[in-house]
């Protein structure tokens, strides 16, 4: 019963236009319809009423599935370079959407470089490190996706132990079993 769960979902958007979930499911229900340009702009209304990194990094990544599945992906990330060639100030959570577009597009030596410039603006951005971290490990760069994890490890208190088990598996996966043992044992000590 799709289009009446697409109807259904709409009336109730109209009903409660500030819930960043449900404006996000009906982003979903329409996608699945292959309604993107509904489902686009869906995610568009969402984007105000996200609260957390969790929820623009959800904003982010349905954004990208939609672009992927209408095949507009390619034209999205010619739109974000010219944006960001026309900005005179470039911030890292700039850098960081243009990174995050070129790893949907496989374009992994753009996606390094410019996760770079997000990390040089802002060293210490958590957005941008687990961007840099993932960016690394899909490209084979183990022993980069490894430093980024730790240096999250460091930075993120909240999330150490997710981070610390990354470094653990990546170290273990380049044959570096010393080193994995330390994440490993660091990961008992933050979380015993």
């Amino acid at each position: 019963f799709q289009d009446q769960a697409l109807t259904t979902i709409a009336d109730a958007c109209v009903l409660a236009p500030k819930e960043f979930g449900l404006q996000m499911r009906s982003a979903e229900y329409h996608m699945r319809a292959a309604k993107y340009d509904d489902a686009l702009r869906y995610v568009d209304a969402a984007k105000p009423l996200a609260e957390s990194d969790e929820d623009r990094d959800e904003l982010i990544r349905q954004r990208i599935e939609m672009l992927q599945s209408s095949e507009k992906l390619t034209e999205e990330i010619a739109a974000i370079e010219k944006r960001m060639e026309a900005s005179p100030e470039k911030t890292a959570a700039d850098w960081t959407l243009l990174a995050r577009y070129y790893e949907a597009g496989r374009r992994w030596v753009q996606a390094q470089q410019t996760i770079d410039s997000a990390l040089a603006v802002d060293p210490k951005s958590i957005v941008a490190l687990t961007a840099a971290a993932r960016i690394a490990e899909a490209s084979g760069d183990y022993g980069r996706a490894a430093g980024f994890s730790q240096q999250l490890a460091d930075i993120d208190r909240r999330s150490r132990g997710d981070h610390l088990m990354n470094v653990a598996r990546l170290m273990s996966q380049m044959g570096k079993s010393d080193e994995a043992l330390k994440a490993g044992n660091d990961l008992i000590v933050s979380a015993p």
